[in-house]
């Protein structure tokens, strides 16, 4: 039985643009990275809602798919609401704040 190594892999961008960039504070980079998330989860809810309309009026037999779907968008929902939870808390130690 052989072993073989674990090849790197060389990020596709150079981790001195990530720091650069935030170091620059160029306004709507968040809230475009927020966007694309919070489209991409909405998405990933509709597709399973499909799955699963298909699967109730029994379109679909492949009830592993379907729930190996729903489990996951619950998963990324309960992620963003987490995220939501700290972004929240953050705030509100923020404004507690005394200048």
């Amino acid at each position: 039985m052989s072993i073989e190594a674990v090849s790197y892999l060389a990020p596709s961008q150079p981790i001195g643009t990530e720091v650069k960039s935030a170091a620059t504070g160029v306004s709507g980079d968040f809230s475009t990275w927020l966007n694309q998330h919070v489209d991409g989860l909405n998405q990933q809810l509709l597709e399973s809602d499909n799955q699963l309309r298909s699967l109730a009026m029994g379109k679909t037999e492949n009830l592993h798919q379907v729930m190996l779907s729903l489990e996951q968008t619950k998963i990324s929902f309960e992620l963003a609401l987490q995220v939501r939870n700290k972004l929240l808390d953050a705030y509100q130690d923020i404004m507690r704040m005394q200048i």
